[in-house]
Formats: structure tokens, sequence, C-alpha cells
């Protein structure tokens, strides 16, 4: 049996759903996957966090666990200085490639790891994202730098989306293969009913018409549009609600600001309870600032609010008018127009036949697609 490593972009844990790490686990069926894991420094909002973050990554014990038929290895990891920890990280991932013979790395990370350019392995690099930030610009310079090393060691090259196989044919000249985001069918169809009510029971959305925004509340998500947004929808639909679900570096202060009993600030949701929270909402809301990086990303909550059978109001962002869903209404972040969309939506009904569409994007076919990219 072949042995993959996976190296996410973003380490896995609970919260979230990470690319690599969702689609590791519809490759065990034939491989034998391991999954590189280590902690998060940036999802800590404070110097003292972030610090003890990766001082635990630094004197962390290796190990290897079993998790969800992955073989989850944590080893030793450095986060700063950047140069030195790329060479530090990359003496143990040698370790593990040896140790356990691997034949296959997909590798998620634009900085952390460093693969070997002498490999007995297939190599594949993915980009999950554009890779620099455009904020800091030495810290993007060493990016630039360490991403075009590994695409030039790569056998082949992955993109989330189509906008980002062009960037990649534009910046470093090669031919990435489009491998999307999805989502797990199968846990969207084991969802009941009495799972989507106790969710509406706790948050007090029995009987309301409920605006979903489920996903992290970074700066690019337009919070207060949302808001005025919503409070305009409520003026023609009294049971309107909306329903934010997702962690934020300001969660209180967002909290507090917008202060409303029926505006509902669920927090972080284990990942495994994520598809009964989509079922749980009437429509979704994608109200996303413009800029490369969300032009180029294919964002995965529009694939599962469509395996939910919602309709979505997205914003005006490259990649999600490729994606061409039947059920999501692009419109500008103008308030009128996002209040006429939302009335809107809400006598629509859904098509059955758009089903057959987005099953396209299960992390089943998706994994089968990597395996033909891979001939593995």
């Amino acid at each position: 049996m072949k042995r993959i490593l996976i190296i996410p972009h973003h380490p896995h844990f609970k919260k979230l759903k990470i690319r690599l790490a969702e689609l590791a686990k519809f490759l065990t069926k034939d491989y034998e996957v391991y999954l590189l894991d280590w902690r998060s420094a940036s999802s800590r909002y404070d110097w003292v966090g972030r610090f003890g973050s990766c001082l635990k990554d630094l004197w962390k014990l290796p190990k290897i666990y079993d998790s969800q038929q992955l073989k989850v290895i944590e080893i030793p990891m450095l986060h700063r200085p950047l140069l030195l920890a790329s060479f530090f990280n990359s003496f143990w991932l040698l370790k593990i490639l040896k140790k356990f013979n691997i034949d296959i790395v997909v590798n998620g990370s634009c900085y952390l790891f460093s693969l070997p350019g002498s490999k007995t392995f297939k190599y594949v690099f993915d980009f999950a994202d554009v890779p620099v930030s455009g904020q800091k610009a030495s810290f993007d310079k060493f990016i630039e730098k360490r991403v075009s090393e590994e695409v030039e060691k790569a056998d082949y090259i992955t993109a989330s989306s189509r906008g980002l196989v062009e960037y990649i044919k534009n910046l470093y000249n090669k031919d990435a293969f489009f491998l999307p985001n999805g989502a797990d069918f199968e846990r969207f169809k084991e969802v009941s009913l009495s799972d989507v009510e106790q969710v509406r029971t706790k948050y007090g959305l029995d009987r309301k018409w409920v605006i979903g925004h489920i996903g992290y509340l970074g700066a690019w998500v337009d919070v207060a549009f949302l808001v005025e947004v919503y409070r305009e929808v409520k003026k023609e639909i009294p049971q309107a609600a909306l329903f934010l679900v997702g962690g934020s570096s300001q969660f209180d202060g967002l909290r507090k600001k917008f202060h409303d009993k029926d505006i509902i600030f669920a927090g972080n949701i284990d990942s495994g309870e994520i598809e009964k929270y989509f079922l749980a909402c009437d429509v979704g809301v994608l109200p996303h600032k413009k800029s490369e990086f969300q032009d180029l990303a294919f964002h995965i909550k529009l694939i599962e609010f469509s395996v939910a059978r919602k309709f979505v109001v997205a914003s005006h962002m490259e990649e999600v008018k490729r994606l061409s869903l039947p059920n999501v209404l692009i419109a500008s972040l103008d308030k009128k127009a996002w209040v006429d969309a939302l009335l809107n939506l809400r006598a629509s009904l859904w098509d059955p036949l758009w089903d057959k569409i987005v099953e396209d994007y299960d992390w089943r076919k998706i994994a089968e697609r990597l395996k033909e990219i891979v001939g593995i």
C-alpha cells in the first residue's frame, strides 16, 4: 500500500475544515495517509498566546496517532525566525520521509516546510490561496522566494481555483491542475430534521427566516454592511434573523457593537457539527470585500450551502463568477441590491436538477481527481 504524506496550508484542528486535511480523509480507502499537524500561532490574537503556541511546537516530542483513519504526525517545529525555521522544520520532515518510506507528498504550506531537491517520492505542491498577504513586504518576499523554490521542485502543481491556475501560469510559467474545494455529501445526508431543529432552538431561531454567514469573520468580511442590509430586510420580514457562525479576532467587539436579539453571534463551532448549521439557515450570505486574495479564492462555504440546498447572495468575486452556481446570486456591495436580492430569494425554489451540478464537488470525486493527476 502506497504511503502519502499530507502537509496542509494550515494546521488541522476541530474548529476548522482545512482543504488538504479534508481531502486526506478520502484517500484512506486505498492508501496509508499521514497528516502533518502543528499548533496555529496565527489563531492566537495576542503576543503571549502566539509565543506560547510557538514554544509548545518547538519543545514538542515527536509522536504519531490515529484519527479518522489518518495517521497524524506531530514533530518539533519552529515558526520564527523564518529562514532558520525552514531549515529546522525540513530536518524533521526529512526524518519522517525516511522513517515511513513516503511515496507521495502533497504540500500546501507555502513557507514552513521545504522539501528536499533530490527525492524518492512524487511531489505535489498545492495552492489553497494566493500565498502572499500583501501586508508585510519582507514576509511576502520570503514567501515568494520559498514558493518559487517549491514550484520548481514539484512534479505536479494543484490549485483550488481556476483563477489560481491562471495566477500560477502568469507568475511561474507553470501549468497547474484545477483541484477544487469540496464538501462531504454523506455528512449532510446524515443530519436529521431534529438535529437542525435543535440548532435553531438553541439560538432562538424557531419560526425565524435565518440569514446565515458561516465562516471566520476576518477583516475581509463586511459585517457592518451585512448588518445594515439585515436591518432593512427586517423592515419587510419582521421574523428575519442574522446568524453569524464563526470566530473573529474582534469577536467580543462585534457582538457588543451590533447587539440585537435577532443578530446572533454563535462563535466557533466544531467542524464535525457544522453541517447542521448550514441546514439551519434559510439563505446564505458572502459579503466579502474585493481583493486579489478574495477574487482568486475558492470559498468552500459556497459548496456547503449548495449541498444544503440553500440560495446564497455573494459579492462580486472572480472565482465566484467562474463557478456559475445556479443558486448563487452575485451583487455588488450595494445595500439596495442586497436587500432586493434577499427579498426576491425568499420566494425562490430549489431545482432538483442543480444537485447534479453540485455533485462534482464531493470530496470523494476530488480525491479521485488527485489520484488521476498523480497517477496513483
